[in-house]
């Protein structure tokens, strides 16, 4: 059985992955600035997951 989906005009398509991309880029932009806002609570968490504190830092700063 093959599916068939009807084809979305070119501007809609194009306006949709727009906002996908510019939703994927805010959960990124939060989560790091969480992170960096609670740099005590951060360290905490991951020396919990048995993350180095080196390490730790050289993720945030990428």
């Amino acid at each position: 059985m093959t599916w068939s989906f009807p084809a979305i005009p070119t501007p809609v398509r194009d306006g949709l992955l727009l906002l996908a991309r510019l939703l994927l880029a805010w959960i990124f932009i939060h989560e790091g600035f969480v992170l960096v806002s609670n740099l005590d609570g951060t360290f905490a968490t991951m020396a919990k997951l048995g993350v180095p504190a080196a390490l730790a830092v050289a993720t945030i700063l990428l």
